[in-house]
């Protein structure tokens, strides 16, 4: 988040240089007008008697410095110097985003709780008792295990699951684990340990250890749970297995049309079930190529980074040997393309996500975007936090980011003309039309005033 505050923007750098130039420059030519001035006066003050001479002379000089001083008070490096900073405090905390997201060729998303609603609700609830592991000897030892381990749990999985058993069972049972004792790990699921047992609930890969535990399902979120067997074992037996459905966002469908009209690619990653993610593709009309399940968060930072350059992997599943071209392999790919590419002519890709586990791919992304309802680590790691729906903050970003950067151009063009203008005004060379040095302090509200109303008005583009 420090690098992405303390960028600048290209034009700002060539602000920051023309204004660096300006008080040389206007020193420079106001020496020149007070010599210029001092010679044309002290030339017709020779063309007088002797007795008007001295006193022609002396005015000659002392208009000659009005000019020079009227030069270096009208010169104002000011309006050069508000021209970014203005606009991108009233426009988004990450003036680098600012400029990025005008160049954006591919938007990336999230899918629960971004694409879909997130909130899920369970379909189907299976529980295998194990007799010979003390804490999943019954269904009710399991359900009460799953509930203090989704417990205190934000994601939509562990939510809708804690929600579903916490209806089932009495609020007096007893405590088996404590909420300080859970762990959470992202893109995985979530582990405690008592009496010396392992607890896992996620997705299959995860939560099966060094063992194998299937997920079952290939078209639902699925979240499993299991256990070690013994204290000492490294696999762990499934004791529980639930199915769970979302719903798209209402917008998400016009999200999505929108982007592919701006000629914007459009990219699922998620960490649920590839199954699952194709549904979803498939009813938003994103292409399976485009469309990736099973993702951790590196994996999700990892395909980030090889869209940018240029990048473009087949559709499917994170961590399997299809991915291995696009995932395990991206780094080197990447490095290979970053040697012939700077970071200015790289694709920009913009990033939507929610969670915890976002938060490397929102950093990694050119635009990072968060949703109102996402995690805090998710929005404090994006560039713009979403407070309407998805479909108008999207928009509204891509508008705001474009009359951001028209008013940056306008600012400079008018802090351009004004000096030039006020410079030659200030020198004199236009005759009997120029400012007086009594005048010329009134340059800097001339100059800076515009400045501030132009930046100003992008307020009426955010609301």
């Amino acid at each position: 988040m420090r690098d992405a505050q303390s960028a600048r923007l290209r034009v700002q750098d060539t602000t920051d240089r023309v204004a660096g130039w300006l008080a040389p420059t206007a020193l420079t030519i106001a020496l020149i007008a007070f010599v210029g001035w001092t010679g044309v006066g002290v030339r017709g003050a020779y063309k007088s008697n002797g007795s008007e001479r001295s006193g022609e002379i002396q005015k000659a000089v002392v208009d000659a410095i009005g000019y020079a001083v009227a030069i270096l008070v009208v010169s104002c490096p000011c309006a050069l110097a508000l021209c970014v900073p203005m606009v991108a405090v009233i426009a988004v905390a990450s003036i680098e985003a600012l400029e990025n997201a005008c160049h954006v060729k591919a938007v990336v998303f999230d899918k629960t709780g971004t694409l879909t609603l997130g909130k899920l609700g369970v379909e189907t609830a299976t529980y295998h008792c194990q007799d010979n592991i003390p804490l999943a000897k019954s269904q009710q030892e399991i359900q009460q295990l799953v509930r203090n381990l989704t417990e205190s749990s934000t994601h939509p999985v562990a939510v809708a699951i804690h929600g579903s058993i916490s209806a089932l069972l009495s609020s007096t049972d007893s405590v088996l684990i404590k909420s300080s004792d859970v762990r959470s790990v992202p893109g995985k699921g979530l582990e405690a340990v008592i009496d010396g047992y392992i607890i896992r609930g996620g997705n299959a890969a995860w939560a099966a250890g060094a063992g194998s535990v299937t997920s079952g399902s290939s078209d639902h979120t699925v979240f499993i749970v299991s256990i070690t067997p013994n204290k000492s074992s490294p696999e762990f037996t499934r004791i529980a297995y639930y199915t769970l459905s979302d719903s798209l966002r209402p917008d998400s469908l016009k999200t999505v049309r929108e982007l592919t009209s701006r000629g914007i690619e459009v990219h699922i990653l998620s960490g649920d079930a590839p199954g699952v993610v194709a549904q979803t593709a498939s009813a938003l009309g994103i292409p399976s190529s485009r469309a990736r399940g099973g993702c951790s968060p590196e994996e999700k930072a990892q395909w980030i980074k090889f869209t940018q350059t240029g990048g473009m992997g087949d559709g499917g599943e994170c961590g399997t040997s299809g991915s291995e071209k696009c995932c395990s392999s991206t780094s080197a790919a990447a490095s290979n393309h970053d040697n012939n590419r700077t970071k200015a002519s790289r694709r920009k890709v913009m990033f939507v996500g929610d969670g915890t586990n976002d938060a490397l791919a929102l950093v990694q992304s050119d635009v990072s975007i968060s949703l109102g309802t996402g995690t805090d680590i998710a929005s404090s790691a994006a560039n713009v936090v979403l407070l309407s729906s998805l479909s108008t903050g999207l928009s509204t970003v891509f508008a705001l980011a474009r009359a951001s950067r028209n008013r940056i151009w306008i600012n400079f063009g008018w802090a351009f003309v004004y000096n030039v203008l006020a410079i030659l005004l200030a020198s004199g060379v236009l005759g009997s039309v120029r400012i007086p040095p009594e005048w010329a302090g009134l340059g800097e509200l001339v100059s800076v005033l515009p400045v501030v109303l132009i930046a100003w008005s992008l307020g009426l583009v955010r609301w």
